[in-house]
């Protein structure tokens, strides 16, 4: 009988054990039920469970990534580009090899998820202000990399924003300084071909002048009057009437000659009207 008793109790005992671990189980992961009262499904538990993992690169990689491709859903638009931002992003910041991202992007495209999943674990492992403020300049870097950001997206960052306990006036601001830097970096970059093409075009008016006060036996400095006088003497010496009776070599030579030094003329002339000596 007493035997009997032991067992009974032994087995309630057993029961009243389990019973205690699924409660503080479903606390301590947060376990849901959907709809229609079933338990979720594999991949929300494994998710889950990354609440209770330390916050290493593998692990905090993976929810970056699943935080990224969540936003890329949101707006297809220049999706490859911006995935392209989450795999640079995530080997540079989490200091991961590329078979070790591979895993991470094939599991976060798999693992079923919402954003108020992904705020609560971030929640949990960022204790300082800064390093929230770090991911919302991830998401927002996702964002505007094509240069905008539409609504859908920005809607999403704004609500995790709050999701993460941070001032709505965090997004503005990122933004702000994204656009400004982005003006910054434009004006930098055509001043940058302004000034290329401008000592493009001195090297290239240089040369010229080089060249053709060489053809007129001049200096680079001569005055128009300069210029003018030797044009004649030239002309005059290498004109192909003077060659007419010459053999075919010379009579080459001389046209040859004569439409150098023409053309050095021209290019002089042209030189000094721009310059208003003309």
């Amino acid at each position: 009988m007493i035997t009997q008793y032991g067992g009974i109790a032994g087995i309630a005992g057993i029961f009243i054990i389990i019973i205690i671990s699924s409660v503080i189980f479903k606390q301590l992961i947060g376990f849901k039920k959907n709809s229609a009262g079933l338990p979720i499904n594999l991949n929300d538990l494994r998710l889950k469970f990354h609440y209770l993992r330390p916050y290493t690169a593998s692990n905090a990689s993976f929810m970056y990534i699943l935080l990224g491709i969540q936003l890329t859903k949101v707006s297809r638009n220049d999706a490859k580009q911006k995935v392209a931002f989450i795999r640079n992003y995530a080997l540079k910041k989490f200091d991961i090899d590329g078979h070790l991202y591979v895993k991470n992007y094939l599991q976060s495209m798999k693992t079923p998820t919402n954003s108020d999943q992904i705020a609560h674990y971030f929640n949990k492992k960022l204790k300082v202000e800064a390093q929230k403020i770090g991911l919302i300049h991830y998401l927002c870097g996702i964002a505007l990399n094509d240069g905008l950001i539409d609504k859908a997206e920005r809607n999403y960052i704004d609500n995790f924003c709050l999701k993460l306990k941070l001032k709505p006036q965090v997004v503005n601001a990122i933004i702000d300084q994204y656009y400004t830097k982005k003006q910054e970096d434009d004006k930098r970059q055509k001043d940058y071909r302004t000034n290329s093409r401008t000592t493009s075009s001195s090297t290239t008016r240089s040369s010229a002048r080089i060249k053709y006060a060489k053809i007129l036996e001049i200096s680079e400095t001569a005055n128009w009057k300069e210029i003018k006088k030797n044009y004649r003497t030239l002309a005059k010496k290498w004109h192909p009437d003077f060659y007419a009776q010459k053999d075919a070599g010379s009579k080459y030579m001389a046209h040859e000659k004569f439409k150098e030094i023409q053309e050095a003329y021209e290019y002089f002339e042209e030189l000094f009207r721009m310059n208003s000596v003309l």
